[in-house]
């Protein structure tokens, strides 16, 4: 298999098998084929094209697994029909340039993709999207996030991970530059305000003045790992930003009633018991991409703060961590996916115990029988509602299929560079 690494980015060490106990191993085994079994077809109309939830995806599910030798079926021709139904539905997403839940997402999927060797292309099958990211990026006054969900970051992640294919580079730089012009700057701290004017509808019923987002999802953590990437590409540019903008993050650290340290936003009142332990939200994320930037910069003290956050995150306990399901996005198995991360980077075992806990959690959760292999996905009440809905949940971001990747990290030799879309991709240990 060729290598799934950008150009910008030098081959790490090698990626170490998870010393699973047996029982452990064959319930991750039985999970994981069911769900590769159960996930919609490329045909499925219902699922719509996109990254997080859609073909793209899924998509990207077969071609790791295909990869990962487990199955005795070639699961390559699986991926590719997704993405072929990921691209064509790509013209009901002109107005959705979101790395995650529109076109610039499934255009990412195409790249990685066919830098795994699954296809090739007699042309560069991203020029258009990268000439609409362009446009969209420097456009005045820019309305928008810093994010990397929908935002500005996510737009720069897609364009560093191009590399020297297309206007990659050129996606990058107007995205740093259109992050620069977006900064709060107060005494050489560095910060992003989400404003209410761009804030999804649910966001505004929380934040109705807008808020500094501390969500690795939807706020600067995300453009911190952005920028980390950015400097890592030899942008020179983005250091500053950078080195102000982890500085900022740092001095948001507290100590709330759930043993954790960072909120969801900065003075915040809704939920000033603190976060939960998750991608999304809170102490785990940040202390991911904060072990990634600090790697991508060459900052020892950035590492240090990082890995003290990580192991604090390590010693809470599971009951009372605010999970709900298994998926990626802030369930059990993304926990466990992260802390994998985490230890495969430091060897602390302290790291390893805690992705093995989780693993074990989120298998517990899963229910055989029920749709997508046996796991269901929480979706938060509808407003003014106090029901709790559990429901199949096929997609990459907080169902089956990302729950899967996640498994394959665990059972396969092969490094997840999947995981590069979550800024959590921290380098194994040399």
């Amino acid at each position: 298999m060729t290598s799934l690494l950008p150009t910008h980015i030098s081959a790490q060490a090698a990626w170490r098998p998870f010393l699973l106990p047996e029982g452990v191993k064959k319930e991750a085994l039985s999970a994981l084929h069911a769900i590769a079994h159960a996930l919609p077809g490329p045909q499925d109309g219902h699922i719509g094209a996109n990254l997080a939830g859609g073909h793209a995806g899924l998509a990207v599910f077969h071609a790791y697994y295909s990869a990962s030798g487990l199955d005795g079926h070639d699961h390559r021709g699986l991926a590719v029909a997704h993405l072929e139904s990921a691209v064509s539905l790509l013209p009901h997403y002109a107005d959705s340039p979101g790395l995650y839940g529109g076109f610039t997402g499934a255009a990412w999927a195409v790249d990685h993709l066919e830098s795994m060797g699954l296809f090739e292309a007699e042309e560069d099958l991203n020029e258009d999207i990268d000439a609409a990211l362009i446009t969209e990026l420097t456009r005045r006054p820019y309305v928008g996030l810093c994010e990397i969900i929908n935002g500005i970051s996510g737009y720069g992640f897609y364009g560093l991970d191009r590399g020297a294919r297309g206007q990659g580079r050129q996606v990058a730089l107007a995205a740093l530059e259109t992050l620069e012009a977006a900064a709060e700057k107060q005494d050489g701290l560095i910060t992003w305000f989400n404003a209410p004017e761009a804030l999804h509808p649910l966001a505004l019923e929380t934040h109705p003045n807008g808020c500094h987002n501390l969500g690795l999802s939807h706020g600067v953590p995300g453009a911190i790992g952005f920028l980390a990437e950015a400097v890592s590409a030899g942008i020179d540019a983005a250091r500053p930003l950078l080195n102000g903008s982890v500085e900022w993050l740092l001095a948001q650290a507290g100590e709330h009633a759930n043993g954790s340290r960072f909120g969801y936003s900065v003075g915040e009142t809704h939920k000033a018991h603190g976060s939960r332990l998750a991608w999304c939200y809170g102490d785990l994320g940040i202390a991911a991409v904060l072990m990634l930037t600090a790697r991508r910069a060459g900052r020892a003290d950035w590492e240090a703060e990082a890995l003290k956050l990580a192991q604090a995150c390590a010693a809470r306990p599971l009951d009372g961590a605010g999970v709900m399901d298994a998926g990626l996005c802030h369930g059990s198995i993304g926990n466990a996916h992260i802390f994998h991360r985490l230890w495969q980077a430091t060897g602390d075992p302290a790291l390893e115990k805690a992705a093995l806990d989780w693993l074990r959690h989120g298998l517990e959760m899963r229910k055989p029988g029920e749709p997508f292999g046996g796991f269901l996905a929480w979706h938060a009440p509808a407003p003014g509602s106090r029901e709790t809905a559990y429901v199949p949940d096929p997609s990459l971001l907080e169902g089956a299929a990302g729950i899967g990747l996640a498994l394959l990290a665990f059972l396969a030799p092969q490094e997840p560079n999947w995981d590069r879309f979550l800024f959590v991709h921290v380098p194994p240990r040399a």
